[in-house]
């Protein structure tokens, strides 16, 4: 499943806009390189969000040149003669595609002469010794005439076919010309216009690269507004169906966190290819990245990005001057219901508790009656969200989602599902279905977790909002309310004595909470029940909703979520009695129905993750640590709530030792 991880990088020295070729079984790349502290930069102000401008470094020009690396080894790239003749006598270079043709290698790049951006070819039998550079394209027309930049290069059937980025002053749009010497071209004009306000694409379609794969055309190419990666198809080179955002930028650690940008195609198959492209670190440095992940041209029909409603912006808008900061206070507990904001007359409505805030939209006389927006906490969360979403879009079932932009400021945009409820609603009313649904979203967790599992490593990991260091405070505030004398008393459930009192399920998770993970999969990170929605018209329809936190998930973390949702989330006993007796708790209560008891009384929960590698011991430290909300100053609640809190500790103690004691120590 993809992730990227570096392939080139050094300490002060740019590398970026690679172009990945075959030569004679070994893979080679050229790229354009520069020392970091060469680069000049001007001042553009940018918007950032609709409240908020300011000044950004753009880089403006540099002292690069073009090298070529060879890959020696896995992950291993060695630098190797590539001798342009007056290379260095331009004012800057950027970016290359390479072609061959009646036996010879093509090599085409962008360079500065008298500060004008023109495309240059030049010719080699070898790709060592190089003829004189000439010029092979300029700037012309309407839409190209500031600079022509970043050309990408096909040869079919006797006929070479370049896109390019061209600048009219204020915004790059990819073009297309067509040659048939390699030499004299014709223009096409733009064939990837901007794309319509607040899309990834806005701003600029840049630096596009194309592979002819299979019949079809496929694109990378550079979201201006967004930063990142987009891909699109085509038929015929000429019309292109965009496919959405591909590569977000990076978490602020990584080396794409100001910019994920300057793909590069290359095949390697038949039907597959992979995806290189160039990241610029918050020291403003340029290294080579890969894409892990071998994408093939027969899944491209299946990415389908949802249209959002035109209302959108001015819906968001609304939402981001017009709503009170009230309303965006992030709750401890997301749980607990709280007084949600409501504009009739916007048609504006907050939804759903939640960590942020959540809004349905209602348009007027239009095909979308309503549309939910998401605002999310940071541009990295949201980005990020929207990242998960396309890794798993063929994995995992979920609401459709498009990702826009106000300046920096991203939001979702997703369909409002009518006639659904909350899977942890479903439990209550139909509980065979809920089984059903239960038992499938779990096998695809077990699936999409043995496809996706990689070793802990810390520079991988996703944390959601309850971080380690979080669920160890909740557990020693614990470990000192329950030092009174009810919380060392052993535990009698359903008549059933257990091992366990309740300061000793919090002092064993104690000990194991701070422990790391042994293994991360890709999941959603907050897979409770109440963030699945069950269609109410079909048996077997549902959809996973919340993917805030989602990325490299702790596997431990992600099995603790699932057992603690049935514990919390489902109202699954009744008439709770306890009463108190020398060293004995007697907790007494009863199941609404079977398929609770299935749950919390036998293996149920653990046969299905037999499969994978999972520490309970962690997994238990975590639950316990989750119910923090529960038993925080309990004795203090009212008594119904204080007995159905302190029933939920002891079915956790209770499941916990038994499954423990019989196959997972």
């Amino acid at each position: 499943m993809a992730h990227s991880y570096p392939v080139l990088s050094t300490e002060g020295i740019d590398y970026f806009a690679p172009y990945v070729f075959n030569y004679c079984g070994q893979k080679r790349m050229l790229l354009t390189t520069g020392k970091t502290s060469d680069k000049i930069f001007k001042d553009k102000l940018w918007t950032i969000n609709p409240n908020k401008t300011q000044l950004e470094k753009w880089y403006d020009s540099g002292k690069n040149s073009i090298e070529m690396f060879a890959e020696t080894g896995p992950n291993e790239w060695k630098k190797v003669d590539c001798n342009i003749p007056e290379i260095n006598t331009f004012e800057d270079v950027m970016g290359c595609s390479l072609v061959t043709f009646d036996q010879s290698y093509y090599l085409y790049f962008s360079a500065k002469s008298d500060s004008v951006w023109k495309i240059y070819v030049s010719t080699s039998n070898d790709v060592i010794n190089w003829g004189i550079p000439q010029v092979a394209m300029e700037p012309s027309i309407s839409t190209d005439c500031e600079h022509v930049f970043m050309p990408s290069v096909v040869v079919l059937d006797n006929t070479f076919y370049m896109w390019y980025a061209g600048r009219d002053y204020n915004n790059r749009r990819v073009h297309y010309s067509t040659s048939k010497d390699g030499y004299h071209w014709l223009k096409q004009g733009a064939v990837l216009d901007l794309g319509a306000l607040g899309d990834p694409d806005d701003y600029a379609t840049d630096c596009p690269s194309v592979l002819h794969i299979n019949n079809l055309y496929i694109m990378a190419y550079g979201g201006g507004l967004m930063r990142g990666i987009m891909l699109a198809t085509s038929s015929n080179g000429t019309q292109w169906n965009r496919l959405g955002p591909e590569i977000f930028r990076g978490k602020q650690h990584h080396s794409d966190h100001l910019y994920a940008f300057y793909p590069c195609l290359y095949q390697n198959s038949d039907t597959t290819f992979e995806l290189f492209y160039a990241g610029e670190s918050v020291c403003n440095e340029w290294s080579i990245l890969l894409r892990h992940h071998s994408y093939s041209s027969n899944d491209l029909d299946a990415w389908n990005s949802y249209q959002v409603n035109e209302g959108w912006r001015q819906k968001a808008l609304y939402i981001v001057n017009e709503v009170p900061s009230q309303y965006y206070e992030e709750p401890e507990d997301c749980h607990h219901e709280t007084e949600k904001y409501s504009n009739e007359q916007e048609g504006i409505e907050q939804i759903r508790p939640s960590s942020t805030p959540l809004f349905k939209v209602k348009y007027q006389n239009t095909d979308v009656a309503s549309e939910v927006i998401k605002l999310g906490r940071s541009r990295e969360h949201l980005e990020a969200e929207m990242q998960y979403r396309n890794q798993c879009r063929t994995l995992l079932p979920m609401v459709p989602a498009s990702i826009q932009y106000i300046g920096q400021r991203p939001v979702l945009v997703m369909p409002y599902l009518d006639q659904t409820m909350e899977l942890a609603s479903l439990a209550g009313c139909r509980p065979t279905q809920f089984m059903n649904i239960l038992t499938d979203i779990l096998n695809c967790f077990v699936d999409l977790t043995q496809k996706t599992m990689i070793p802990y490593n810390p520079y991988s990991i996703t944390h959601t909002g309850q971080t380690p260091e979080i669920m160890q405070k909740w557990l020693h505030e614990l470990e000192e309310q329950t030092r009174k004398t009810l919380f060392d008393k052993s535990l009698v459930v359903n008549g059933h004595k257990t091992e366990n009192t309740i300061r000793l399920a919090v002092v064993r998770s104690i000990a194991h909470i701070g422990t790391d993970p042994d293994w991360i999969s890709l999941y959603t990170g907050d897979n409770h029940f109440r963030n699945f929605l069950v269609d109410e018209r079909d048996d077997f329809l549902y959809y996973a909703i919340d993917f805030e936190f989602s990325g490299y998930i702790d596997i431990d973390y992600s099995v603790a979520k699932f057992i603690g949702s049935a514990i919390k989330h489902l109202n699954s006993f009744q008439n709770v009695k306890i009463t108190e007796e020398k060293d004995m708790i007697y907790v007494d209560f009863e199941y609404a129905h079977q398929v609770f008891k299935t749950l919390l009384e036998t293996n149920w929960f653990f046969d299905k993750f037999k499969s994978l590698p999972v520490n309970y011991n962690r997994v238990y430290a975590m639950l316990i640590s989750k119910m923090y909300f529960r038993l925080n100053n309990v004795l203090e609640q009212p008594k119904e709530q204080a007995l159905k809190h302190l029933a939920m500790v002891t079915i956790a103690t209770r499941l916990f030792d038994e499954s423990l004691q019989n196959c997972h120590g």
